[in-house]
């Protein structure tokens, strides 16, 4: 067998990754990737297949969940009046006549917004991380920018504060709640009510800001 098989499951195509010396059989789904199985080379393709019919309710539960997804965050299309995320409001994007005449490929377009988006991010969020820091006299040693599929932001016990810089398609708000958040872990490495006393001390409505922010999660999803 090859490192890397495709077999299909619920007409769904997967990616079977084969690595040596793996124990088991782990499996993992994402709306904007095929679902993919890690295993050993030594596993034959009934047993991947056995090992997804267990898994069968939870995978339909989560292809559903992806449908779902792909209605409420439609990728917008790379043309003439389409509208784009930025700062929590759709705006109008116009792509200039030049890029026909030059052959330029959807692919080079969204290269260049996607260096758009990560330059704006970078300078806003270094902007309002700047501003609550002398709010909260909360100050990191270093701000870093990543792009996390599953994270808006993290702090590490080196007093590093890395940001997800597709945070700049959310609103002003939830992304003053993620900077919050973040700074406020530097006094507390934890989840404990002291930490989160802390950031209602800045932000009395951090609950339902979360909220928003977590139903929020996909809305950069056209971003690499």
């Amino acid at each position: 067998m090859k490192n890397k098989e495709i077999l299909y499951f619920l007409d769904e195509e997967v990616e079977v990754l084969l690595k040596p010396r793996l124990n088991g059989l782990t499996l993992r789904m994402h709306p904007d990737r095929p679902m993919w199985v890690r295993t050993n080379l030594k596993t034959k393709p009934e047993d991947i297949i056995k090992f997804l019919m267990s898994k069968k309710n939870w995978i339909e539960k989560n292809l559903s969940k992806f449908d779902e997804i792909n209605t409420k965050f439609k990728r917008p299309e790379l043309i003439d009046g389409e509208f784009f995320p930025f700062l929590g409001e759709l705006k109008y994007f116009q792509f200039s006549s030049t890029y026909k005449s030059t052959g330029t490929t959807d692919e080079d377009l969204l290269k260049k917004l996607n260096k758009f988006y990560k330059t704006k991010a970078e300078e806003y969020l270094s902007q309002r991380t700047m501003y609550w820091s002398e709010v909260t006299g909360l100050k990191p040693l270093k701000l870093v920018f990543r792009s996390n599929q599953t994270r808006w932001g993290s702090c590490s016990s080196h007093k590093q504060i890395s940001l997800n810089w597709k945070l700049i398609c959310q609103s002003p708000a939830l992304i003053d709640y993620v900077i919050v958040h973040e700074l406020c872990h530097l006094q507390h490495l934890n989840h404990s009510p002291l930490f989160w006393k802390l950031v209602e001390s800045f932000l009395s409505s951090y609950e339902s800001i979360e909220k928003v922010l977590n139903d929020q999660q996909m809305l950069g999803r056209f971003l690499d």
